[in-house]
């Protein structure tokens, strides 16, 4: 067994077992120095007092006595003793309190130094050198099960290290080989299509996986594509033509973004769905065919049940298994891994990127989720060139907007949302906020002497010219001025 396998099972306990237990776990996103490794790391925090953490040549945790784990972590950029945390009850509760040890180059929570002890948050992406992590505190069944298949992932495009993903993935085997028609539910580029081919495999069906996408299709034309017409059906029928469930008889048909299909469409695959027969297009005998299907939609079906605008009884044939599939933001713990797979396949590993802008990657929404990251990956590395360093200037600006006016609190920030709640027994005061006005002739040289100074810290720098990081950045991109320049590694 490995050291990451050891490191993600020194929680394991058998008299802890049940499911629907409250866990915690830090898992490991990425480095921003190394993008091509993106091997799990689970630190779990559940039966500890106090997890230490800090550099070491190997990866590996030792434990100092049962309730004392030290964890070293292959991280130049990271001290000897950089951060612990600490866990304590309060009030029955499990509480978490990450700390920076004085470290060199420091620690942040959700993007905002750790000058303090802070209370993490389910969701809060925590910064130790150049190793970024996500705390995890939720209930959690079959968690053995669920590590099991993290580590045991490897390339297949469903791998993940989310276990709000990993869940939904358990039944798979099982419902995969069923006729049970799926509802995949998501929003658009959570990777539906994905996970309809995936199911459509583990079916070992001999038929072909076909897809349609219902939104693509003009209403006047979705029965013809569904099933097919009959040479002169209508203007333009000017041959025969199968439609998509003749090409899927014996496979699986992905419906995608069925809630775009009319009603009238609705009420004939109804039909096919109860009977398993058709009739094309201007044609009155019926044709027989077995297909597996699978529904795909990013909207409220029930609430459209309850408005007519969606067939209470389609809905009711196709829900028998229901698989919602979590936004990016939602599962963080996965962009290592999917930048990783994506710089592969744009033949770009070997890659490097700065830790601005990976840090930035990270804290990001990614609104339009999976499909969004890929491009910016395949657009960043066809401006920086392959194999070399990406930096934040080929990254979308969209990217960048970060940050508030309050880089203390995070408070109403565009990236993860997380509003830091006061921690007991820590005071932050927080001075009044003035705009200091630079003229542009004074703007270059005022901005480099405070990177140098604060040694590329971008929140130290916002900080120190009463700005945002988000306006820094602009600065830093109008300018040509790389962070990394300023850092000292050492």
């Amino acid at each position: 067994m490995s050291n990451a396998e050891q490191t993600a099972r020194i929680d394991t306990d058998p008299s802890a077992g049940g499911g629907g237990l409250r866990l915690a776990y830090l898992i490991r996103i990425g480095q921003s120095f190394n993008l091509d490794d993106a091997r799990p790391l689970f630190l779990g925090l559940a039966d500890l007092k106090l997890l230490k953490m800090g550099r070491g040549e190997a990866e590996g945790m030792r434990s100092e006595d049962r309730t004392t784990y030290s964890v070293s972590l292959n991280d130049r950029w990271m001290s000897g003793r950089h951060a612990e945390i600490l866990h304590l009850k309060r009030s029955g509760d499990s509480v978490y309190m990450f700390e920076d040890l004085d470290s060199t180059n420091g620690s942040a929570v959700n993007g905002i130094p750790a000058k303090a002890p802070v209370q993490l948050r389910h969701g809060d992406i925590v910064e130790t050198g150049r190793t970024f992590w996500k705390f995890y505190q939720r209930p959690l069944e079959d968690r053995e099960t669920l590590l099991g298949m993290a580590y045991g992932g490897g390339d297949s495009l469903l791998s993940s290290y989310s276990f709000d993903l990993l869940q939904q993935l358990t039944q798979l085997d099982r419902i995969g080989p069923s006729m049970i028609p799926i509802i995949l539910l998501g929003a658009s580029g959570t990777g539906k299509e994905v996970m309809a081919g995936e199911i459509h495999r583990r079916s070992a069906r001999k038929g072909q996986y076909v897809a349609l996408n219902c939104a693509a299709i003009p209403e006047g034309l979705i029965e013809s594509e569904l099933f097919g017409h009959k040479k002169g059906a209508f203007t333009g029928a000017v041959d025969h033509k199968s439609g998509v469930v003749e090409r899927a008889d014996g496979g699986t048909l992905l419906l995608d973004e069925i809630g775009d299909m009319s009603l009238p469409a609705q009420a004939k695959l109804l039909r096919l769905l109860q009977e398993g027969t058709f009739s094309r297009v201007g044609e009155t005998s019926p044709r027989k065919v077995d297909v597996r299907f699978i529904a795909a939609t990013h909207r409220d079906l029930p609430t459209m049940v309850e408005k007519d605008t969606f067939r209470g009884d389609l809905y009711a044939r196709l829900r028998g298994y229901t698989i919602k599939l979590p936004n990016l933001a939602e599962r963080r713990e996965d962009l290592g891994l999917l930048m990783s797979r994506f710089l592969s396949a744009a033949g770009a590993l070997g890659s490097t990127m700065t830790h601005e802008a990976y840090r930035t990657t990270v804290l990001y929404d990614w609104p339009f989720n999976i499909r969004e990251l890929k491009k910016v990956i395949d657009t960043a590395v066809t401006l920086a060139g392959k194999g070399e360093e990406i930096r934040l200037k080929h990254l979308p600006e969209q990217l960048w907007e970060l940050e508030d006016e309050d880089p203390l609190t995070g408070e109403g920030r565009g990236s993860t949302g997380t509003q830091k709640i006061a921690i007991p027994d820590v005071v932050i005061n927080k001075p009044p906020r003035t705009r200091r006005q630079f003229k542009d002739e004074e703007l270059i040289p005022a901005l480099e002497k405070a990177m140098a100074e604060h040694q590329g810290n971008i929140s130290a720098v916002a900080r120190a010219m009463d700005t945002t990081r988000a306006q820094v950045h602009r600065w830093m991109k109008r300018y040509d001025i790389d962070p990394e320049q300023f850092r000292d590694v050492s």
